[in-house]
């Protein structure tokens, strides 16, 4: 590399070595065997001339700041640029990030139940129905792993990453789980969707009527929730109302079945097993979708408890589970239920995610429909 210093050439030219000249930087200037283009003012970018390139000049200051609003400057001077489509991608794509980054930001804000923050964010372009469609919003009253408690710890932590985006469901549905009147207020003001569902189509007046708080029942109503919608096992939110005492009859006969597929106790597992017979088929659906996905412990339990009940419908709600929130121990349970349904459902789930099954000699656990 061949290597000229500026200040020592241009002393040497005016005849008066030692002398500066006002304004000038004296930086040495590094020479190679390609040409470095500079601009008046020394400028030197990447060898590209500002004045013989000035849109390949202008492309690359906007690179390196590489924000939206660097693109969006070069878009506005140079609509004719080699470079607009390519600006314009980028343009795109720093936005999708930046508000990726609200959106999680958002998420934990509502968690931590942070009215201002909330605000800003959205005014900052943060998507109040960012959760709509996704995860499974009961799952934050009845579990331990999606439990309040433990998601302000996960928000608080230093790790926090926003992966619970596609987990929780929407953050109005969130702000019911923590119980929170005017934060729910709030979000509604703000614009979030009053019928936002989750992946099972609960909406926020479905949740509403499963704490069975009036007051949030009626401010959901009063901002236009659709008391008509029906979830994914045709359940309206009233039907919602003794949604927890169902899924707590399916919770304790599910303790009540050993992996075996035999009652614990038979006479307290023939009177649970009447009352469940006997419930909205609907209700019970829900309620045993609700252990297998938030109590792993309870899980074959629920899944015996299902083929015994023999509900027309229940296996396919629960392969639709497993395909779309399962894990390898959950696809366990499925081939070892003893329903060839779901031990369908189980094969199935392994061989989309890469996974080879070994069989050994095993029980029939349960009959169809058979106490």
């Amino acid at each position: 590399m061949r290597v000229i210093f500026l200040w020592m050439l241009s002393a040497f030219l005016c005849g008066c070595a030692g002398e500066l000249v006002k304004n000038v930087a004296l930086l040495p200037v590094f020479v190679t065997d390609v040409m470095i283009g500079t601009d008046m003012t020394g400028t030197i970018d990447d060898g590209i001339d500002k004045v013989i390139d000035p849109d390949g000049f202008a492309w690359n200051t906007a690179k390196k700041a590489n924000t939206p609003e660097s693109y969006s400057i070069f878009i506005e001077q140079f609509p004719n640029s080699e470079y607009i489509k390519k600006a314009h991608k980028s343009r795109k794509k720093r936005i999708a990030e930046r508000l990726h980054k609200f959106n999680i930001e958002l998420l934990r804000a509502v968690i931590l139940e942070e009215s201002s923050e909330v605000k800003g964010l959205v005014t900052q372009g943060a998507n109040l129905d960012v959760g709509d469609g996704n995860g499974n919003s009961l799952s934050l009253f009845f579990t331990d792993l999606f439990g309040v408690k433990n998601l302000k710890a996960k928000a608080q932590s230093e790790e926090w990453n926003g992966s619970l985006l596609k987990t929780l469901g929407p953050l109005l549905h969130l702000s019911v789980a923590l119980g929170n009147m005017s934060l729910s207020e709030l979000l509604l003001e703000l614009g979030a969707n009053p019928n936002a569902t989750d992946s099972f189509g609960n909406t926020p007046l479905h949740l509403a009527h499963y704490v069975g708080d009036a007051v949030l029942i009626r401010l959901f109503m009063e901002h236009g929730s659709d008391i008509n919608v029906r979830n994914r096992y045709g359940l309206t939110a009233a039907d919602f109302s003794d949604a927890p005492k169902v899924f707590a009859d399916v919770t304790w006969a599910s303790e009540l079945l050993d992996e075996r597929g035999l009652w614990r106790d038979e006479k307290k597992g023939s009177q649970i097993y009447k009352s469940l017979k006997s419930s909205d088929p609907r209700k019970v659906i829900n309620g045993i979708v609700g252990v297998v996905l938030s109590q792993p412990q309870l899980r074959l339990g629920a899944l015996i408890l299902a083929v015994k009940l023999g509900i027309d419908g229940t296996e396919d709600k629960l392969n639709y589970v497993l395909l779309n929130h399962g894990s390898e121990s959950m696809a366990e349970d499925f081939l070892n239920s003893g329903s060839r349904e779901l031990a369908s459902g189980g094969r199935k789930w392994a061989t989309a995610n890469n996974y080879s099954i070994n069989t050994g000699p095993g029980s029939h656990r349960a009959s169809w429909g058979k106490f």
